[in-house]
This record gives C-alpha cells, structure tokens and sequence, in this order.
C-alpha cells in the first residue's frame, strides 16, 4: 500500500492519475449522452481536480493556477444568460467555506476557499452545496476513523464533485 502511494503521489503517478479520471470523466459524460462541450468540460475539471488533489496531499498547498483554470473554465461553452448561474453558484461556494476560515481553528484553507468558489462557478449553486456537503462529510469521517486533526481538502472536493457531474 505504501508504495501504491508513493507512486500515485510522484511526478509520472500524479500523470496516469489525472489523465485516468480525465478519460473515466469524458466516457461517463459520453454514455449519459452529455454534449461534446460538457465532456470536454467535466474531462478538464476531472484532470484538473486530480492533479491539484494529489499535489494538495504531497504538499498541503496548491498552485492558485488550478482554482483559477477551473473558475475560468466555467465560462467556456457558455451564452451570457448563463453568467448569474455561474456568479450565484461561485458565491455560495465561496461563502460556504470562508465562513468556517474566519474562524479561529483554521479548517479551511485559502486554496479551499479559491477551489469552493471556483467549483461553484463550475457546477452552480445547488451542485457545489451538495459537493461541498459530501465532502465535508467525507472529511469529518475520514479524520475521526484516521484519528488525525489536519487533512487536505482538495481530495474530499475531487470526491464530492464526481457525483455532481453525473447529475443533469
């Protein structure tokens, strides 16, 4: 198991990752019967979320280049009626988690917050609460089951908006 996890977490590892959930993402979307232009979407948010939860695991830090890419991303393949959809959703995902950072305790790091909002711009405002609940959820678990008071939520984020791609 321990050298699974070396490998998934170095520099080729962190690849085959990312390109696998970019490709299991785009073949998902393809047999839902989803547009070209929302597989190419969900495939780049999926690379781009697997890539920046790896590299959130390793590092505890991510570069502010992935929550940007997918924030911009959001507004690909998108007419102007869609931009208040896509405020409202980054909005609600950036004070769902600024929130608890204001707090003394320190849960929510900067590059969850950035990766919130951006999530939100990307899936809009009921999708990223649902994300957002899954992967709290998913946290809270997987640190009282580990025992452990810090852990990287970017992969909780890649874990809780799987599900809400699939959702038409």
């Amino acid at each position: 198991m321990e050298k699974l996890k070396r490998f998934l977490l170095s520099k080729s590892g962190m690849g085959i990752f990312s390109l696998t959930a970019a490709a299991t993402a785009a073949i998902v979307c393809f047999l839902i019967g989803y547009s070209i232009q929302i597989i190419i979407k969900s495939a780049v948010l999926a690379f781009l979320l697997s890539l920046s939860s790896a590299i959130d695991i390793k590092t505890r830090e991510i570069d502010n280049a992935f929550p940007f890419s997918v924030f911009f991303l959001s507004f690909s393949f998108v007419s102007l009626s869609d931009v208040p959809f896509i405020l409202t959703g980054a909005l609600l995902g950036l004070l769902v988690t600024l929130i608890p950072a204001l707090s003394k305790n320190e849960s929510v790091g900067g590059a969850d917050i950035k990766m919130c909002m951006a999530l939100g711009a990307f899936l809009g405002p009921v999708k990223v609460a649902l994300s957002i609940i899954i992967a709290i959820t998913a946290a809270l678990i997987y640190g009282k089951v580990r025992k452990v008071k810090s852990i990287p939520l970017i992969p909780f984020l890649f874990l809780g908006v799987l599900p809400t791609l699939f959702i038409p």
